[in-house]
């Protein structure tokens, strides 16, 4: 916006634009009503050059904003409790003790999340439905097409998608989308964009809900972001694929899975199709809990660990509100419960895990919002967390989950919702759980995916080097977990995802032959490859670890998506997926000597 834009504004109006933009400008002391406030607005939004049709969509959203905020202190902040008033110097202190509180728990018990979950009534996924869902993660995540390696026009072609379009203009409640299909198994995908920009992010405010069909209700924000995708994809649906019978899959990650989720209600519901169904990868809450649970036959909803956006609703606001205005109460004068003092707790540090997760839903139970306000994460839930063992487990539920109807404090709940922490856990669920180890050499062009990892060093002997006999040599243990997958019948109307096969492999190497890796590797020219420091021998060991790490897993990932084989023939061979890379016989009965229990041979 010029200079000249705002010299056109004298002082008065832009005092008067910024009090209707926050709510504040009330119609006592003017007598303003709706309609003058509109009417002001495009007024001032004509002397900013702001073109007709923009005027009305800014007006529109601002009066939605001022309603959710006003709805927001309705909600939360009653004069029937005020415990519910908490200001914002009081939320610290309480804030700061749940989140070391909730991270000790997880650490002096890490089954909680599993026993609770299964208390729920959780139940195992079967492994093809976990590689389903990792499938149409990287759909989900390819709607940003923010990946250098790979764009979504070349990501759709090598998975036998033919693009039909991509939106990706933003603006609010219009999120970017790309549509696509595979006339081979008859097979339409709208994948819709996340959280990314302002707009979307306006997007997500509007957390008011609004009729949603006959008699339910749904996220207004996101239901308007639907119809607007459904709008731009009608005809194509009803002209092109629907004579022709065609199934659809729609994705999305963030506020992309909540406007997917809805979407497919849409086509279902308005369009009267059946063959939708819907991946919601990081899904907020959007619809009413007996739409939520009606839609268990076509929405599957993921949910990785802490993630605080599937837990973020103006029902779980107002429980979290209660929540700190109790840990503050009992900070401040102790636990005043009948029955845990007869325990013998007094002191809120004397409440054990049990007592803090019971005390957390009961709180929920009683403070949710009446049933039009509370919404529920859609369709069958699968959560993903971190088990007993420190590896990824997943199970499966509703939005009834208890862990969803609450807010959960920790240092993970913003990170644990980026699209690569969610197909990390889902992979390593795969990994975990499913799928037989293979020995057999591989083929790098059957290879679905990858985690490699160097996990430990030691110290070894080896034969014809006398001066390790002094001073043993380094070697570094590097684990590799590949996906191998089924065939995917391309002449069948639908897909296959039996269960995938799973090699794990293990190797050690000592500190020159990463170098001597890392020196071949970027003689094949692969472009940006990350390469090792050049500093990195003045490292310790316990160092070095964390960077080979990165440095096998960056390189394994872009050859992968750049389809450079020869690249990842190398990388095969040293990970130990050959015949002939099998660990050292030295190795292997040093280590036996060291703990007779070791049997890890590949």
């Amino acid at each position: 916006m010029s200079g000249k834009d705002w010299a056109s504004f004298d002082s008065w109006s832009l005092s008067r634009l910024s009090a209707l933009a926050s709510g504040s400008a009330g119609t006592s002391n003017n007598g303003e009503g709706d309609s003058e406030k509109e009417s002001f607005w495009l007024k001032a939004l004509s002397k900013l050059n702001v073109s007709s049709e923009s005027q009305q969509q800014l007006v529109e959203l601002a009066k939605k904003i001022v309603f959710t905020v006003k709805k927001m202190k309705t909600l939360l902040s009653t004069e029937s409790d005020k415990s519910l008033q908490l200001t914002w110097w009081e939320v610290v202190s309480p804030m700061q003790f749940m989140f070391s509180r909730y991270e000790k728990i997880e650490k002096e018990n890490p089954e909680v999340a599993h026993n609770r979950a299964v208390h729920d009534g959780a139940q195992n996924v079967a492994a093809s439905l976990l590689n389903r869902l990792s499938y149409y993660i990287e759909f989900a995540d390819m709607a940003y097409d923010g990946d250098a390696d790979e764009t979504l026009t070349r990501f759709l072609e090598r998975v036998g998608y033919t693009e039909v379009f991509h939106h990706d203009f933003v603006s609010p409640e219009n999120p970017a989308f790309y549509m696509a299909f595979d006339p081979k198994i008859k097979s339409v995908i709208i994948g819709i964009k996340g959280t990314s920009t302002m707009s979307d992010v306006l997007t997500d405010v509007l957390c008011s809900t609004s009729q949603f069909g006959d008699g339910h209700f749904a996220h207004d924000g996101m239901k308007n972001a639907a119809a607007a995708v459904l709008k731009k994809c009608k005809i194509f649906i009803q002209e092109l694929f629907e004579v022709q019978n065609y199934k659809y899959t729609i994705v999305g990650h963030s506020l992309g899975a909540g406007t997917a989720a809805l979407l497919a209600v849409m086509i279902k519901e308005e369009l009267k199709i059946d063959r939708v169904e819907c991946y919601a990868v990081a899904c907020p809450p959007v619809l009413d809990k007996e739409c939520a649970l009606a839609t268990r036959d076509y929405i599957y909803s993921l949910v990785n660990g802490r993630d605080i956006i599937p837990r973020t609703s103006l029902s779980n606001m107002r429980i979290m509100n209660k929540n700190l205005s109790v840990i503050k109460e009992m900070l401040d004068n102790g636990v005043k419960d009948e029955q845990l003092v007869k325990e013998g707790k007094t002191s809120i540090n004397d409440l054990s895990a049990d007592d803090m997760l019971n005390l957390a839903k009961d709180i929920g139970e009683q403070y949710k919002l009446p049933y039009e306000e509370d919404l529920y994460v859609p369709g069958r839930v699968f959560y993903m967390f971190k088990g007993v063992d420190g590896q990824f487990e997943t199970l499966e539920k509703d939005g009834t989950l208890t862990t969803l109807r609450q807010p959960v404090f920790a240092k993970t709940m913003l990170t644990d919702h980026m699209c690569e922490k969610y197909k990390h856990a889902i992979f390593e669920s795969i990994c975990r759980e499913h799928g037989a180890p293979i020995s057999d050499p591989l083929e790098v062009r059957s290879i679905a995916a990858a985690h490699v990892a160097c996990s430990d060093h030691g110290h070894f002997i080896v034969p014809g080097d006398s001066k390790s006999e002094t001073k043993p040599v380094t070697f570094y243990k590097v684990v590799t977990t590949l996906i191998i997958p089924s065939a995917r019948n391309k002449d069948s109307s639908e897909s296959s995802f039996q269960d995938n096969a799973v090699a794990r492999y293990t190797a050690w190497h000592r500190y020159s032959e990463f170098e001597a890796l890392n020196k071949t590797l970027l003689g094949l020219s692969l472009g940006d490859l990350p390469g090792l420091p050049s500093k990195l021998i003045y490292t310790s060991p316990e160092a070095r670890i964390p960077i080979f790490s990165k440095y096998l897993q960056a390189v394994i990932t872009k050859a992968s998506k750049r389809e450079r084989f020869d690249v990842l023939d190398h990388l095969v061979e040293f990970v130990g997926g050959r015949k002939d890379s099998q660990i050292p016989d030295f190795i292997t009965s040093q280590l036996e000597a060291q703990n007779p229990e070791v049997t890890e041979k590949n």
